[in-house]
């Protein structure tokens, strides 16, 4: 999987064409849009994430993702969840070694649904949880050219969650890394 990744991302930088960027930080008024895939132990979803700049400093967007892991041989989980984030930019504020790069910090809060599928000899059994879900995270995005770059972010999903229409609820922990591709207008 890692092989893959570093392949896609050389292979990115030499098909998008143009001079880098010329300190061109998160500002008011720019939109980002990301796509691509948070790793975590269990499975990998896909996300989706758009963020626009409120001031020179602070972004508000949504985030998305989607996603389905198998547990025993009886059982698929499929999850879905939408946060609102905020993100602060850390540019003004630290020395950069690149000045295509945009670092920030953030947090994300929202909702987790989780669908399990239980099928046992022939028989199966659907169950829907919903739950409370915050991501702390801390991310860089690097830029080849003035719209398209890559992203990677470092998170802990916390989430909360009710199970089986009970009166028992989970609390799990799962830190994650997103990776993508950026698009900025």
């Amino acid at each position: 999987m890692k092989k893959f990744y570093t392949r896609m991302a050389l292979l990115l930088m030499f098909v998008i064409s143009g001079e880098m960027v010329k300190a061109q930080y998160f500002e008011k008024g720019t939109k980002v849009i990301e796509a691509g895939v948070q790793l975590q132990s269990e499975y990998v979803p896909f996300v989706v994430n758009f963020e626009a700049g409120v001031t020179d400093q602070i972004g508000i967007g949504l985030k998305g993702f989607v996603g389905s892991m198998k547990g025993n041989s009886f059982d698929k989980y499929n999850l879905s969840a939408l946060q609102l984030v905020g993100t602060y930019h850390l540019n003004d504020q630290i020395s950069l070694p690149m000045e295509n790069l945009d670092v920030y910090g953030g947090i994300g809060i929202g909702i987790l649904n989780i669908k399990t599928t239980i099928d046992l000899f022939g028989a199966t059994y659907s169950e829907s949880d919903k739950g409370f879900l915050i991501t702390p995270h801390f991310g860089a995005r690097y830029y080849f050219s003035d719209n398209i770059g890559i992203n990677a972010r470092v998170g802990m999903d916390i989430y909360k969650i009710q199970l089986y229409d009970t009166i028992l609820y989970k609390t799990m922990k799962k830190p994650n890394l997103a990776i993508g591709v950026t698009f900025r207008f």
